[in-house]
């Protein structure tokens, strides 16, 4: 039994995928189970999200044999496979509150075939570790303020490798709210973007396509590595941006920055924080 409506962010989305109904029919059951799926909102994001990721996949896979297609977004799948996984890092706490859900996650997935029967636990935590760790956060203006609504994942762009002293920065386009009002905000709940692909149209004026681009904050030698701040607040003190890597991507920053501001402040190795690895 499946629905007989289904949403879409704007008329633009509806129409940008002929297949569109064809790939809701897929995960219609599944959509409709984690409506209801009792946890918190941030849960339900992430797995939302895993669910588009294996549904273009899992699209791909259908396709006949003798139909003409693209390698596009198979490409970008392999892509997200290669993604750091830190589920091995999760602490224990984190651990039990994703295995308290692991019956219905596996039984939801694999009743709409988006991974295959014998896949273990551990391995779509795996995937959703890579969605944790290297998603970008989806922002509109409101008030002058940058206000935080969904995330994307864009699989060649989370390659870069992070400094607190970046020599790039990664811009999206801003959504402004300019009457402020919720009605007009993208919804949050099922607007995703992985590079090219489109998942949703979040704005007619932006297009169809949300991107993120790559700017350089000043010039970069031939050969420098091209490297993000993984943090969006790059001024605080060394032990406070250490900590917040240590917390949301589990490695303990030793860039060039860091190590001189180390230097200066005792001469000594910093030891505020357990070492996972060094990046």
């Amino acid at each position: 039994m499946t629905c007989d409506q289904a949403y879409f962010c704007s008329l633009e989305c509806y129409k940008d995928d002929s297949n569109v109904l064809a790939k809701h029919e897929l995960i219609c059951n599944i959509s409709r189970k984690i409506a209801t799926w009792n946890t918190d909102k941030h849960m339900k994001s992430v797995v939302r999200l895993l669910v588009q990721i294996l549904l273009e996949d899992l699209w791909e896979r259908k396709k006949d044999n003798n139909e003409l297609k693209s390698d596009t977004f198979r490409n970008h799948f392999k892509a997200f496979l290669l993604l750091k996984s830190h589920y091995l890092d999760w602490s224990i706490n984190l651990k039990k509150d994703w295995m308290k859900h692991e019956k219905f996650l596996l039984s939801l997935f694999k009743s709409s075939d988006l991974v295959q029967e014998n896949i273990e636990f551990e391995e779509f935590l795996h995937m959703v570790s890579r969605i944790e760790s290297n998603g970008f956060g989806m922002y509109y203006q409101s008030k002058g303020r940058e206000i935080l609504f969904g995330r994307a994942i864009y699989p060649y762009a989370s390659f870069f490798n992070h400094s607190c002293d970046a020599n790039c920065d990664a811009i999206q386009p801003n959504y402004k709210d300019e009457n402020n009002k919720e009605d007009n905000l993208p919804n949050p709940e099922g607007c995703i973007s992985i590079e090219s692909v489109q998942m949703c149209a979040l704005s007619k004026k932006k297009g169809l396509f949300r991107e993120v681009e790559f700017v350089a904050l000043h010039n970069i030698n031939e050969g420098e590595e091209l490297t993000i701040s993984y943090i969006a607040d790059t001024r605080s003190p060394l032990h406070v941006r250490r900590q917040k890597l240590m917390d949301d991507y589990y490695f303990l920053c030793e860039c060039d920055r860091c190590k001189i501001e180390e230097t200066k402040a005792n001469g000594k190795k910093f030891k505020g924080l357990k070492k996972y690895r060094v990046k």
